[in-house]
């Protein structure tokens, strides 16, 4: 008869099989080699040795694969700036009036590069008689209060940015050799942009803009 046995390995250079036996009536430590079973005995204890053995690798590697699964999920993604949603480019049209009353029917694409809460932006509009407006600016959103630097270069201006940042929304001054405002609203596929200046003969920009 086999009996289990909590009997540790002694260092002995005979392979201890962690099994009890009864051989000729005395219960003894169950060797490799002992002469009173026979080989296909040993190999069985082998073999039971060496499952126990697998368990309890394969246990430890499960537990250092949900340890580095708890540090994985734990991680917190980084945040996204507000001005995240303007990313991307961006087709539209609209309508441009100068000083006098004249208006003008665009066509107008919008790109815009945002990185947390650095934005840089680039709008090109043109009208069927030739009239043009290309608007670029950067600028940093702080806590909702937004400074940067743009210039128009049709009209080669150009100066500072202040204003507010929110969710969906942009509204800044625009001072320098053209001063007014820039108000810009925004879903995840629209959007719409209001240009207001004093100081050329540009005076209002309305522009709607779809996600391309």
């Amino acid at each position: 008869m086999l009996y289990w046995s909590h009997l540790a390995y002694s260092g002995s250079p005979i392979m201890a099989c962690n099994i009890r036996i009864s051989c000729g009536g005395v219960m003894a430590p169950l060797f490799c080699g002992w002469q009173c079973f026979s080989a296909e005995v040993c190999l069985v204890a082998q073999r039971l040795t060496q499952s126990r053995r697998t368990v309890r690798s394969v246990s430890a590697a499960l537990a250092s694969g949900a340890a580095f699964g708890m540090i994985f999920v734990s991680a917190s993604p980084a945040s996204a700036g507000v001005l995240d949603g303007l990313d991307g480019s961006w087709a539209g049209g609209g309508s441009v009036t100068f000083d006098g009353g004249a208006k003008e029917k665009l066509r107008c694409n919008g790109y815009y590069k945002s990185g947390g809460e650095d934005l840089s932006m680039a709008i090109k509009c043109a009208s069927a008689s030739g009239a043009k407006i290309e608007l670029r600016g950067t600028m940093k959103n702080a806590g909702g209060k937004v400074s940067g630097d743009w210039e128009e270069r049709t009209y080669n201006a150009g100066g500072a940015i202040t204003g507010s940042a929110g969710d969906g929304s942009l509204k800044v001054g625009i001072s320098g050799t053209i001063s007014g405002t820039m108000s810009v609203s925004f879903s995840k596929s629209s959007q719409t942009v209001a240009i207001a200046t004093t100081g050329s003969t540009l005076r209002n920009v309305n522009i709607s803009f779809n996600r391309n």
